[in-house]
């Protein structure tokens, strides 16, 4: 009994104690056995019941151990009395100064009638805390487990069955049934196209020794649907054989759908329906390969919508939107089955088919331009949607689907910029007018830092008195190697790029410090009109820029004009009219240009405070000889006197047209019949030549 590591006491078929070993009789009387008989509850327990103090808590703490004692008196007692064979019992035991736990067995000894038992009380503190901890981390486990969306479980070898040591209850609730039911195996759960490959991944990692096993597979759910997961799995492997292992299961099935959407995206357009640009690129790859291996030549057409963006901005999103899908619709109704069709960009397509010659290419491509430019529904009426259209062929054997796709793109550009509804043809010197744009996009960037900027003097005449009444600024610009650059080369690549926000501020500043080298040298009442974009007006503060350009220079009142075309409609505000209205303030009028051209409404006509409506020349010029434009210049010039404006009529170049404006009471005009827009040195000599060179200042406009 010495060699016993707990406590022990052998008791008479009464419940004496006739033997102990020294562990018993320290914790128990501290005498000889002899003395150490009586009730073996009271005697066994007696040290446990020693709590200090009378409170209610040690009062309580001695209730509890009377009730183990009395548990532990009836074990003992049913084993004496032969009506249990053994009796085993754990319980815990608090003092003051610590809280331990203790299990007690009770083994019976002895003949029926000589029958007793011995009694062994071992401290199990320890092994009872390794529980609690155990008890504790698997709640934790649990209490992750729950507010996760993952499924984890830990599974160790026992023989050569599994024990699952922790399942989230998700797996149940997943697959409809334990991981280690009857029958039931992990191969069981994969989908029958993922078992090999996945079985094949984990027995690689076994032989590699485990550690981390990472996979994505598919499994079916107690709800019949198929899910992916990704696993990620710690395995242990002792002698070649896995004995445990660690895994997460994380359902991917939401990711992978977004997957297979991108994936369709990156296929499919999502609004048209048409290819992606990364479909037309392979397909374009292998037209190529063929062309190379068989000479079967192919044509790429590139269909780019006219003004989108400005119909966008009038109509509204959702009618562009529906003449994109409907030209979708057209372009695959005209497409073969070994033809295809892409949408490429915001406001483009790309048809990919089949041709002989670069002939039957601009055929080809004149025919979209023809079968899509029609009208469109939009709300209760149709607008009729023009289209451009750019065809390349491939060249060489150096050629790439992307260079071929450029070449398109850079025809279509062409198109566009010879005034749209119309197809062109890619050629090596249409690539090298495309470089020299680039170029001149990139020389402007530098063009008004190096003073490369200068403005020409236009005359407007008095049609009455045949004298100048003012001049329209036009910008030059002096480029070191191509020479002198009307607007025309460069205002379109400025508006492109933006920097038209910058040039306009210069052309204003400058068109002010002119105005005051004319008044200082006594030439006034030749007001400067400058021409201001709408880029301008969306961009920057106008009436902002114009106050600092006269408070800079100190040009005054009714040294500067502006003009407006009618693109500042788009997007019409009150905004807009007040920021005109504190123009109108400074002493500015206000022109609109090119009326009649764009997307004015008489609604707004009225609303702006305008001064000057300046009638388009493609007019003027058909005016003599075509009635309906000279009903149009008619009528603006009436319309004029009815709101009290000024009508100017552009681009006045003979006698007759001047004769024909003058019969009608048109107010001032401008072209080359009057002069060319001039430096403005030649233009102060112009003025000596039409009118008094020093005009008395009460001549001048307020």
């Amino acid at each position: 009994m010495e060699s016993e590591p707990g406590i022990v006491a052998v008791l008479d078929r009464q419940g004496r104690v006739v033997d102990a070993n020294r562990a018993w009789r320290r914790f128990g009387c501290g005498g000889a056995p002899a003395r150490a008989g009586g009730a073996i509850g009271s005697d066994y327990f007696a040290p446990c019941e020693r709590v200090a103090g009378a409170d209610a808590a040690a009062e309580t703490a001695r209730a509890a151990e009377r009730a183990r004692a009395d548990e532990a008196n009836a074990a003992i007692a049913d084993v004496l009395a032969g009506r249990r064979e053994s009796a085993s019992l754990d319980y815990p035991s608090e003092s003051a100064n610590k809280k331990r736990c203790y299990e007690m067995t009770v083994t019976p000894v002895g003949a029926e009638r000589a029958r007793g038992a011995i009694v062994r009380r071992l401290d199990i503190t320890s092994r009872a805390d390794e529980r609690n901890e155990l008890r504790r981390q698997n709640e934790f486990v649990r209490a992750i487990d729950a507010s996760l969306p993952v499924i984890m479980y830990e599974r160790v070898i026992t023989g050569d069955d599994w024990e699952y040591r922790f399942t989230s209850d998700r797996f149940v609730e997943v697959f409809g049934y334990p991981p280690d039911g009857p029958g039931r195996t992990w191969s069981k759960l994969l989908h029958p196209d993922d078992r090999a490959r996945i079985s094949r991944s984990y027995a690689r990692a076994l032989a590699l020794g485990g550690g981390m096993w990472r996979a994505e597979f598919r499994a079916r759910t107690i709800l019949g649907n198929v899910a992916w997961f990704r696993a990620m799995v710690r395995i242990e492997v002792r002698n070649g054989r896995e004995v445990r292992s660690i895994g997460i299961l994380h359902d991917i099935s939401d990711e992978k759908l977004s997957e297979e959407r991108a994936a369709r995206i990156r296929e499919r357009d999502e609004l048209t329906g048409l290819s992606s640009p990364n479909r037309l690129e392979r397909t374009l790859a292998g037209a190529l390969e063929r062309w190379l291996a068989t000479a079967e030549c192919f044509a790429v057409v590139v269909v780019d919508i006219d003004e989108f963006r400005e119909f966008n901005a009038a109509y509204g999103v959702e009618a562009g939107d529906s003449v994109l899908c409907g030209m979708a619709k057209t372009l695959r109704g005209i497409a073969r089955p070994d033809e295809l069709v892409a949408r490429i960009g915001w406001d483009q397509f790309a048809f990919l088919g089949f041709s002989g010659s670069l002939a039957e290419g601009r055929a080809f491509a004149q025919l979209l331009v023809e079968r899509l430019s029609v009208a469109y529904p939009v709300g209760e009426t149709s607008v009729t949607v023009t289209v451009s259209a750019g065809v390349a062929l491939p060249e060489d054997p150096d050629t790439t689907s992307a260079g071929i796709l450029h070449n398109a793109s850079v025809a279509v550009a062409a198109a566009t910029a010879a005034g749209g509804h119309t197809e062109r043809a890619y050629s090596t010197a249409m690539g090298a007018d495309n470089l020299a744009r680039m170029t001149l996009k990139t020389d402007l960037r530098d063009a008004e830092a190096l003073g490369q900027f200068e403005l020409y003097y236009q005359p407007k005449f008095d049609i009455a008195s045949a004298r100048i009444s003012g001049c329209e600024a036009l910008i030059r610009w002096n480029h070191p190697t191509l020479g002198r650059q009307s607007p025309d080369m460069f205002i379109p690549a400025s508006e492109a790029t933006g920097s038209i926000v910058s040039i306009g501020e210069w052309v204003l500043h400058e068109a002010c410090r002119q105005s005051v080298r004319w008044r200082e040298a006594g030439v006034v009442g030749v007001p400067i009109a400058v021409n201001v974009s709408a880029i301008q007006f969306a961009r920057t503060d106008v009436f902002e820029v114009l106050w600092r350009a006269f408070a800079a220079t100190g040009a005054g009142p009714g040294a500067i004009d502006i003009e407006v075309t009618e693109s500042v409609f788009i997007g019409f505000s009150d905004e807009l009219v007040s920021t005109l209205a504190k123009i109108r303030g400074l002493g500015v009028e206000i022109a609109l240009d090119d009326f009649g051209t764009g997307f004015s409404s008489l609604a707004c006509l009225a609303r702006l405070p305008l001064s000057i409506l300046k009638i388009d020349q493609s007019f003027v010029r058909g005016a003599v000889r075509d009635p309906s434009d000279a009903a149009i210049v008619r009528w603006v010039v009436r319309l004029a006197r009815e709101l009290g404006l000024r009508a100017v009529a552009e681009g006045v170049e003979t006698a007759e047209q001047l004769d024909f404006l003058r019969s009608i009471g048109c107010a001032e005009a401008q072209g080359f019949y009057y002069g060319s827009p001039l430096p403005a040195d030649e233009f102060v000599a112009l003025l000596e030549t039409v009118r008094a060179p020093f005009a008395p200042a009460d001549t001048a406009r307020a």
